[in-house]
C-alpha cells in the first residue's frame, strides 16, 4: 500500500512537472514568435539572416535580443539570436512617427512619448509593437512600408 501510494505520488509530481514544462515551452514559443515578426515588420538586420531557429541543435531554448547596432551585436555569441535596426527601420520609425503627429494620437497609454525614438524601437519593441497593434491594418501596412518616408532625412551621425 505504502509503495503505491509513493509512485502514485512520483506520478503526479512528474505529471505536474511536464506539464509545467509545456508551458513554459509554449509561451517561450510564443515570445520568440512575436519578436521575431517584429523584426521583420520592422526591417531588423540579424547575426542569423531571416532563419531564426528558437532551439539549438539540443533542443535548448536560444535567447533572442534587440541592440541598436550591428558592433552591438558583435558582444554576443552564436548561441544569441541578435537583431538590429537598418536604414529601413529608421524610415518606418519616421512613418509611425509622421501618423502619430499627423493624427493627434496619444501614444502615454503605450508607455511611449513623442518623437518615438530609435532607442523606443529597441528597448520598448513590445510597447511599440501595442502601438502598431493599435492601428487599423490599412495604416499599419502603409506606416511598415519604407518606401513610404516622404520627407524622411537620414541621421548623420
Amino acid at each position: 500500500m505504502k509503495k503505491t501510494i509513493t509512485m502514485l505520488i512520483i506520478l503526479v509530481s512528474f505529471i505536474i512537472v511536464l506539464s509545467g514544462c509545456n508551458k513554459q515551452k509554449k509561451e517561450e514559443d510564443t515570445g520568440m514568435k512575436t519578436k521575431s515578426l517584429y523584426a521583420v515588420e520592422m526591417r531588423f538586420n540579424s547575426n542569423e539572416g531571416f532563419m531564426w531557429e528558437n532551439t539549438d541543435e539540443h533542443g535548448n531554448y536560444r535567447t533572442f535580443i534587440f541592440v541598436n547596432s550591428e558592433i552591438e551585436s558583435k558582444a554576443y555569441g552564436d548561441d544569441v539570436i541578435v537583431a538590429w535596426p537598418t536604414e529601413s527601420t529608421e524610415k518606418i520609425l519616421y512613418n509611425i512617427n509622421s501618423y502619430v503627429s499627423d493624427e493627434n494620437i496619444d501614444i502615454a497609454p503605450f508607455s511611449l512619448a513623442q518623437p518615438i525614438t530609435m532607442t523606443d524601437i529597441v528597448e520598448k519593441w513590445e510597447n511599440v509593437n501595442s502601438l502598431l497593434d493599435s492601428f487599423s491594418i490599412s495604416m499599419q501596412a502603409y506606416v511598415l512600408d519604407p518606401s513610404h518616408a516622404y520627407g524622411y532625412q537620414p541621421n548623420e551621425d
